[in-house]
């Protein structure tokens, strides 16, 4: 576990900070989560493997954005009456993350 890892704090809520920072900040960005073009070049780099691998006929690529319509039409269901959702706003984000 990194140096910046071994300052968060204990308990469950420090555990599951713990396992997100060495699944995300260290295992997938290789601790570098403050260089921008890193950054979307790991996630453009996942993306197209997902792209890669998965079945064309299984894979439903969504804009943001884009409401009901195109997953309702993949799932071959009614467009609902109710707004699409709209939810972890960054400030949910870190008010859910901050416990």
């Amino acid at each position: 576990i990194s140096e910046r890892a071994k300052d968060l704090p204990d308990g469950y809520h420090g555990q599951v900070v713990k396992m997100v920072h060495k699944l995300i900040i260290e295992n997938t960005f290789g601790n570098n989560i403050t260089d921008p073009e890193h950054v979307k070049a790991v996630f453009n780099a996942h993306n197209a493997n997902v792209i890669d691998k998965a079945s064309a006929d299984r894979l439903l690529i969504y804009e943001l954005g884009s409401g009901w319509e195109p997953l309702c039409q993949w799932l071959d269901v009614p467009v609902p009456d109710e707004p699409y959702p709209r939810s972890n706003s960054q400030e949910e984000f870190w008010g859910a993350v901050s416990g």
